[in-house]
């Protein structure tokens, strides 16, 4: 495959266009460049995703602990209402629902 390549490029050199080292050298670079700003951007994007504002009414977590390798407990805000939330590798479930007039979910579980 090599061999086909450098033909084609010696084919091309012959017929006087200006297809040399230093062009493929400066497009290359240019990809590497264009490549490393696009894996820095979602980098920056996945790290700082905390900055960008919620859109009202929409799910927010509030908070959440580990319990062990695989499994947590997260609190979730949904339009007004906190629900505490068990997650494990193999399923979701609601552990408990905080209505409007439980202000404070730590006032509750004490």
């Amino acid at each position: 495959m090599l061999s086909v390549l450098l033909s084609g490029w010696k084919r091309l050199n012959k017929r006087g266009n200006v297809l040399n080292i230093s062009t493929l050298t400066n497009v290359s670079l240019m990809l590497c460049l264009t490549l490393l700003f696009i894996f820095a951007l979602a980098f920056l994007l996945k790290h700082f995703k905390k900055i960008i504002p919620q859109i009202p009414g929409a799910l927010q977590v509030l908070g959440g602990a580990n319990l062990g390798n695989k499994s947590k407990v997260v609190l979730i805000e949904a339009y007004h209402a906190k629900i505490l939330v068990g997650v494990t590798d193999s399923q979701i479930q609601t552990l408990y629902v905080f209505t409007n007039e439980q202000s404070n979910p730590k006032e509750q579980l004490k």
